[in-house]
């Protein structure tokens, strides 16, 4: 199982797959250039072409753009850092 962290600003959108052992696995980022939705379709499109979705068993999220991934994905607000959220994951897998 992998935990998910996202980083969605104003600016840029960021993505970490974490393992149960605490290893990054994946990672992605791109610029949200005005159209955070898009950016962050484009980025799970990305994710799940290379795991699948059922192996995803949490997925956080911070920066500005949070409330947009949570009510997208379901996602649990991590704070505002990204180094809180990958502290987070290793802490509980």
């Amino acid at each position: 199982m992998y935990s998910l962290g996202i980083d969605l600003g104003s600016y840029g959108l960021e993505g970490v797959l974490i393992n149960e052992a605490g290893e990054c696995v994946w990672t992605a980022q791109t610029l949200v250039e005005g159209e955070p939705l898009k950016a962050l379709r484009l980025l799970v499109e990305g994710l799940i072409g290379q795991y699948e979705a059922e192996s995803i068993a949490w997925v956080g999220v911070t920066g500005s753009g949070w409330r947009l991934a949570k009510a997208l994905l379901g996602a649990v607000y991590a704070g505002e850092e990204m180094e809180l959220l990958q502290s987070y994951c290793e802490s509980h897998y």
